[in-house]
C-alpha cells in the first residue's frame, strides 16, 4: 500500500485548503492592488489568506491524530519541525536585518520568477516594475 488511509484523507484536506488559499490570495491581492484599502478592510484582506493557510496546518494536525502507523507519524512530525525551524531561522534573520537598519525588502518567490524572466528578455511589463517599498539600486542601505 502506497499511502495509508489517514494520508489520503490528509492530502485531500490539504489540497482543498491550498486551493482555497490560492483563490483567496488571488482575489484579495487584486482587490488590494486596485482599491488600496485602509483600516479594517486592509486587516480583513490580510486575515483571509492567513486563515486558509491555517487550514493546511489543521489538516496536518488531523493527520497526526488519525495516523496509526507510528513510523509515518514520526517522519511527518520531523519534517514539519525541520520546515518550521528553517522558516523561523530565515524570518529571524530578516527581522534582525530590519532591526539593525536595513530598509530593503527581500523579493518573494514571484519576484524571483519575474527577475529571471526579465533577464532573459521575456518579462512582462508588470514583472519589470519595482515593488513598492523596495529601495532603488542607487539608494544607500544594506544590500543582499
Amino acid at each position: 500500500m502506497l499511502f495509508t488511509t489517514a494520508q489520503k484523507r490528509s492530502m485531500a484536506r490539504a489540497f482543498t485548503a491550498v486551493a482555497a488559499y490560492i483563490a483567496t490570495f488571488e482575489v484579495t491581492f487584486r482587490y488590494v492592488r486596485h482599491h488600496h484599502p485602509k483600516g479594517v478592510a486592509q486587516f480583513a484582506c490580510a486575515v483571509l489568506p492567513w486563515v486558509m493557510l491555517c487550514g493546511v496546518l489543521v489538516s496536518v494536525g488531523l493527520y497526526f491524530r488519525e495516523e496509526r502507523d507510528g513510523y509515518s507519524r514520526d517522519l511527518a512530525m520531523r519534517n514539519m519541525l525541520w520546515g518550521a525551524g528553517a522558516s523561523l531561522a530565515v524570518n529571524l534573520f530578516l527581522w534582525f536585518l530590519h532591526m539593525f537598519g536595513w530598509m530593503g525588502q527581500t523579493p518573494g518567490f514571484l519576484g524571483d520568477l519575474c527577475v529571471q524572466r526579465s533577464s532573459r528578455g521575456g518579462g512582462s511589463s508588470e514583472c519589470n516594475q519595482e515593488p513598492a517599498g523596495v529601495l532603488s539600486s542607487g539608494s544607500t542601505g544594506l544590500s543582499i
